[in-house]
């Protein structure tokens, strides 16, 4: 787990390209993971993280599953979906796991839904900037977990934008649409369940 903002050997899962450097940058500036597995690509024209782990030299799998959005909920997916995600992780069964929490995009709740259902002990970041839309939504929903730790650095969260602007062109205009949020420079929230409040949305 977590220890003092440091991880031992990881994967990161994160929904689409960007959602792990957006919500979890700051942790990968001085802890890269082992393999980045980026869930929902099927337009397929987001390179942002096969470059960005072609440039780090870090494993990169693409499950390909439908991009499905807040208009589409989760109607495109269907039970080979789940199986393909849960197998693509069961690989990595002796490494640490961080993906985000799921609050404010129903593609990051079905993932973190299936992961909370199928492993332990998986290290949940909290979602940038979905989860700042709503405040009341997020502290309602972040009673189903435990804060494990905040990294809170605003030279490594300007680091991290940095990051995504170089890597992801294609989404940069959230930038403009959500100036806001990234103008709070927010800390780094990273949570584990709380096993006696397990929420499935």
């Amino acid at each position: 787990m977590l220890d003092g903002g440091k991880i031992n050997k990881y994967i990161a899962i994160e929904n689409h390209p960007d959602d792990f450097i957006l919500s979890s940058g700051m942790l990968f500036i001085n802890n890269k993971p082992d393999t980045i597995i980026t869930v929902f690509t099927g337009d397929n024209k987001d390179e942002g993280t096969r470059i960005l782990c072609k440039d780090y030299n870090i494993n990169h799998i693409e499950l390909n599953l439908p991009n499905i959005s807040i208009k589409d909920g989760i109607n495109k997916l269907v039970d080979e979906d789940e199986k393909k995600l849960i197998e693509t992780i069961k690989k990595f069964e002796s490494f640490e796991k961080i993906t985000q929490m799921g609050c404010g995009h129903p593609a990051h709740l079905w993932t973190s839904n299936i992961i909370q259902k199928n492993f332990n002990n998986v290290i949940f970041a909290r979602d940038f900037p979905h989860s700042y839309k709503k405040k009341n939504k997020f502290e309602c929903f972040s009673n189903n977990y435990i804060n494990l730790i905040s990294i809170s650095n605003e030279k490594l969260f300007d680091e991290k934008i940095n990051l995504f602007k170089k890597y992801y062109k294609t989404q940069r205009a959230l930038l403009f649409f959500d100036k806001k949020y990234f103008d709070l420079k927010p800390s780094e929230e990273y949570y584990k369940i709380n096993n006696n409040k397990k929420y499935f949305g």
